[in-house]
Order: structure tokens, then sequence, then C-alpha cells
């Protein structure tokens, strides 16, 4: 039996300013959503992660006020040992002209 240390790996979006995708390679869950907002405009309504687009299985309605920088553990965090996982980003009601930094930690759970 083989022991070694598992690292954190992220998926980094920078500039976000409107709804977007981002893909969870094969066997790899999320640890932690991190948000910053490089703005003094707040995301009506805030952010929602969803598996599709429009659903909240994986963040429901993260608040994103004026230059805010918040983190959230999601619901749903391990996807596919098969396959990869595309995640919808959006703004529950809209981005305001927000500017997001969003940083998704991720480990890898199927060797």
């Amino acid at each position: 039996m083989a022991t070694r240390v598992a690292q954190a790996e992220a998926l980094v979006l920078t500039a976000v300013t409107a709804n977007t995708t981002v893909t969870v390679p094969i066997g790899y869950g999320i640890r932690d959503l991190f948000i910053r907002n490089t703005t003094a405009n707040a995301v009506t309504g805030g952010i929602k992660v969803g598996t599709t687009s429009g659903a909240t299985d994986v963040v429901t309605a993260l608040a994103v006020g004026a230059n805010a920088f918040v983190t959230i553990v999601p619901t749903l965090r391990i996807f596919s040992a098969t396959a990869t996982q595309t995640l919808f980003i959006q703004a529950v009601t809209a981005f305001n002209s927000a500017s997001l930094d969003i940083t998704i930690t991720m480990d890898r759970a199927i060797p």
C-alpha cells in the first residue's frame, strides 16, 4: 500500500462580468469557492452555481456585495468518476457591472 500527500488544485477565473462556465476534471471534488468582487457594484441577487444552466444544486444565491471577498463550501461537491462536469456560474438576477475573481479549490479524489 502506497501513501501520498494530496494537494489541493484550483480552477481560477478572473474578471468575470457575466454568466460563465467552468469544467471540473474527472475524479475531482470541490473543496471551496472563493469569490472576490473587485468593484463597488454588488451582484444583484447573488451568485448561483449549478450542474445545468439555471440550477442551484452546487451553490444557492451566495450574496456578493460591493468589494466583497466571500467563501462557501458547496452543497454538491463530488460529480463523476468517469466524466468531466461543467458548472454554470450565474448571477441570480444580474451582474450589475460587478467584476469577480473566482477560485474553486479541488481535491483529486480518484488517483
